[in-house]
């Protein structure tokens, strides 16, 4: 029996010299977990970890001082009962839920903008895998050695995710976002777009460490993420993205955080699937069987279809595996309405209460617009890629919050197959 039962059992009495066993009380209400200053800063560091340790000692139910002060449940029947508006009223969670701003329906709305997506996927992705100049010894050139496969993997999907899924976000093609948000538009207001909104999330999200990763080399897009931006371009975005509101009857705040709830969540979970992929090597030679038999015949320069998503059923049960175990958000917090019972602990209404991933295991439920998305550039960069081997140091094992997924400074060597390799005019060096 746990302890915080046992104290609430018995109750020791000191009678004179003697010492005597009052009756037993009636079993304790109280929600067990004793909270800490370093509470926040653990959960942040380690929700796997924070919630694995406390779930131990206390079961499905335990206050914290993580989230605001927050009590975590998991327990099935309480995270059914909190889905009642007559029970808890939602908290703003720190991100918005993806694609929130699109219509509902039954219809995936990945389906409308499908082939768009693909386009700027491919392309983006072609551009990944570089041209070598021919080279030998006699040059003594140091950038003629570099292996330009290597990229910092997560900052490479960010811009992609960034453009593919301009469609859903602001309703403007890709080639028209850099115009569209103040900047140039051709390559080097793109290359700023990037910088510009990578250096946004870094301050609105606390990005992690950009410098050079475990590879030694810089990625294709240079050696830091921001690249020395100064809070001038981190500006001219913002005013890029008020304006863009403005002629949209939006509240610029909320499109700022729409689009980069939408974006990140996102790329955090196409991270993950990678991650995923190389931490289970057996799942990945399954995956890639399914995925060589769908698009058996196919030319590798047509679009990923959702039919084709929907006959990969286990990439469908990678994703949804991937979601449990490396969640890419967190639910939003709820305050209670009413009293709410979890097993033999009850919690009074006015509680905060946080649904984690990591005391339940259940779906974070992203729209299935970001699980069609990431599984689409999925199956674009295995079809492109024999090898995606991300780096050891730092570890690719997603961690962290409010987003769960790699490290900024995880770096991937990239193998291109040989069809694109010969697409691209890649060069072997001369040695």
């Amino acid at each position: 029996m746990p302890l915080f039962f046992l104290a609430g059992a018995l109750l020791v009495l000191r009678v004179g010299p003697l010492y005597m066993q009052a009756p037993a009380a009636p079993a304790k209400t109280s929600v067990p977990g004793l909270p800490t200053a370093s509470d926040a800063a653990d959960f942040e560091s380690d929700p796997r970890a924070f919630c694995a340790s406390r779930l131990k000692k206390h079961g499905t139910a335990f206050v914290t001082a993580a989230r605001g002060g927050a009590t975590f449940i998991g327990d099935n029947a309480a995270l059914a009962a909190i889905g009642t508006s007559a029970v808890a009223a939602p908290v703003p969670p720190e991100l918005a839920p993806p694609f929130a701003t699109l219509p509902a329906g039954d219809a995936d709305p990945f389906a409308a903008h499908a082939e768009a997506f693909n386009s700027v996927c491919y392309a983006t992705i072609f551009e990944w895998i570089p041209q070598y100049k021919e080279a030998g010894f006699s040059t003594f050139r140091f950038e003629d050695f570099i292996d330009g496969r290597v990229r910092k993997l997560r900052a490479s999907v960010r811009s992609l995710m960034l453009r593919a899924t301009a469609p859903y976000t602001l309703g403007v093609s890709a080639d028209r976002l850099a115009s569209t948000l103040g900047f140039a538009s051709d390559k080097a207001g793109n290359a700023a777009l990037d910088k510009a909104y990578a250096a946004y999330v870094s301050s609105r999200l606390g990005a992690s460490s950009t410098k050079s990763g475990p590879f030694g080399l810089p990625s294709l897009g240079g050696s830091s993420l921001l690249g020395g931006l100064g809070g001038g371009e981190i500006a001219k975005f913002e005013q890029g993205m008020n304006q863009w509101a403005s002629s949209q009857g939006i509240e610029s705040a909320s499109a700022l955080r729409q689009l980069a709830s939408s974006v990140e969540q996102t790329t955090a979970l196409l991270c993950n699937l990678l991650a995923a992929t190389q931490l289970h090597p057996k799942a990945a030679a399954a995956l890639a069987i399914e995925q060589a038999a769908v698009l058996k015949g196919k030319d590798p320069k047509l679009p990923i279809s959702t039919a084709e998503l929907e006959a990969m059923p286990l990439l469908n049960s990678f994703v949804r595996e991937t979601m449990r175990v490396y969640p890419p958000c967190r639910p939003a917090a709820r305050v209670l309405k009413a009293d709410l019972a979890v097993g033999a602990v009850k919690l009074p209404a006015g509680t905060l209460i946080a649904p984690e991933p990591f005391v339940a295991h259940f779906d974070p439920e992203c729209e299935r617009l970001a699980i069609s998305a990431a599984k689409a550039a999925y199956v674009q960069l295995r079809r492109m890629f024999d090898q995606v081997q991300l780096g050891a140091e730092p570890s690719p094992v997603p961690s962290g919050y409010p987003l769960h997924t790699i490290d900024e400074r995880v770096e991937a060597l990239l193998k291109p197959k040989m069809y694109y390799e010969l697409q691209r005019g890649v060069k072997k060096l001369r040695f």
